[in-house]
Formats: C-alpha cells, sequence, structure tokens
C-alpha cells in the first residue's frame, strides 16, 4: 500500500516539476546530454544540487489521493512556478528500496538565494506544518565542482 501511495504522489510531483522549456523531461537517456551543458555553463554561471530527503508522515498516508493532489496543487506547484526561471525539481521515491528516506527530492537552481527562499516557503505550506514530511538531510553539491576549480586555476 505505501509504495502505491508514494507512486502516485511523485506521479503528481513529476507532472508538476518539470523543466521550464525542455522538450521532455530530464530522464536517464536525457541526462547525459542535461549533465554536459552544465559542465560548459559552469564558466557562466553556477549550478547547485540539492538532495533534499525527506520522509512521509502517518499523516500523509491518510490522505486520500484526491487530498494530496489538492495539497500539491495549492501549496507547491505555485512555489514552482514562482521560482522556476532558475530552480527545478524532480522527485525520487525511495522507500521501497531505503526505509530512510522514503522520498528525495533532487533540487537544480543557478540562484542559491532562490532555492533558499522555496525552501522556506515550502517550510510554511502545511508539507512541513501538519507535518506531512519530515527533513532528515539537505545535501547541498556543485557537480564537478573540481573541473571549474581547475579552470580557475589556470586563469
Amino acid at each position: 500500500m505505501m509504495l502505491e501511495v508514494h507512486h502516485d504522489f511523485s506521479e503528481q510531483l513529476t507532472a508538476l516539476f518539470e523543466i521550464k522549456g525542455a522538450s521532455q523531461e530530464l530522464d536517464c537517456s536525457t541526462r547525459y546530454i542535461y549533465c554536459e551543458h552544465m559542465n560548459v555553463a559552469i564558466d557562466t554561471e553556477m549550478v547547485h544540487t540539492i538532495f533534499l530527503h525527506l520522509s512521509t508522515t502517518p499523516a500523509w498516508l491518510r490522505l486520500i489521493r484526491e487530498e494530496r493532489a489538492q495539497v500539491v496543487a495549492e501549496h507547491v506547484a505555485p512555489l514552482l512556478e514562482r521560482y522556476g526561471s532558475t530552480t527545478t525539481l524532480r522527485w525520487y521515491d525511495a522507500e521501497a528500496f531505503s526505509a530512510s528516506p522514503t522520498d528525495i527530492a533532487v533540487v537544480t537552481t543557478s540562484a542559491l538565494q532562490d532555492w533558499y527562499d522555496l525552501y522556506e516557503s515550502l517550510r510554511d505550506t502545511p508539507l512541513w506544518t501538519v507535518p506531512y514530511f519530515a527533513t532528515e538531510r539537505i545535501v547541498v553539491a556543485i557537480e564537478q565542482g573540481f573541473r571549474g576549480y581547475e579552470q580557475r586555476l589556470e586563469v
């Protein structure tokens, strides 16, 4: 039952968190192209990737699917729209493979302040205030950051 719940939520979020301007979702077949773009862009803008480890709470699991969809549509979608020009989010289901975390959000941003504001805004929604989710860990990284460092050393 829980896997089914997360799968449904994952589909809802995937529909809302598509990368703006992309002709398709970022999946295994397109990730390489995206990563190559990020490596080329390293000189012009710093791209951060944030791995947000979350776990669902019983309050979320008690909601029927329509209620979950409503929470996402009312509280999450507008925030993603607000920060969509600099920040994207992909949602991964982890519960079937790991008890903790149950979900992982992968956020990519070219404006770290926008990520911060998005996260603070999310914390003001029922996802955190009821709470429906609990943050377990936030890991901020720069994909192949060493390449940019090496380029800066050469200058």
